[in-house]
């Protein structure tokens, strides 16, 4: 009884899988579900030329702007750093400018970067259409917790396939 058991279950996990496959070759970009979320690391980003004072108060960090997507918008070079001697924690928020410029779409949030953390590549919550996205983003500065201030700017963000 004990073998008939595993066998279905073996024979379940294995039609399961084999499903995902044929989705996956039928349907580009299913898996760009399962690809995992950045995590900050520690250290910093490499062919940068990195920041290396930053006076107190100020908010400094190292963006892309010109951020690409390729191999379905698995992952995008976004390439957040802050810099060790920044004082603050940042967050990065990217907006699509939609129409007139008036209206924003969030379409990506960073996880918290501690000073002296970056985040090379990272994949979006949602699947974007291939094409050209104007954006801005905002870089939101937390000391303790506490909102402190943002700078904010405007990227491009191209999803190729």
């Amino acid at each position: 009884m004990k073998n008939k058991k595993i066998i279905a279950c073996s024979a379940i996990v294995a039609v399961i899988l084999i499903a995902v496959i044929l989705v996956e070759c039928l349907t580009p970009g299913v898996l760009w579900l399962f690809t995992p979320k950045a995590k900050a690391e520690f250290g910093t980003l490499s062919g940068v030329e990195q920041i290396e004072n930053v006076s107190e108060g100020e908010i400094r960090f190292l963006i892309n702007d010109n951020v690409v997507f390729e191999n379905d918008g698995k992952k995008g070079s976004f390439m957040f750093a802050n810099p060790e001697s920044c004082q603050y924690t940042l967050q990065f928020a990217v907006y699509e400018i939609i129409g007139d410029g008036e209206t924003e779409n969030l379409i990506y949030t960073s996880p918290m970067l501690e000073p002296g953390e970056f985040i090379d590549e990272d994949k979006l919550p949602k699947k974007l259409k291939k094409g050209t996205y104007d954006c801005v983003y905002y870089a939101r500065a937390y000391q303790s917790g506490e909102y402190k201030g943002e700078r904010h700017g405007r990227m491009t963000v191209n999803v190729l396939d």
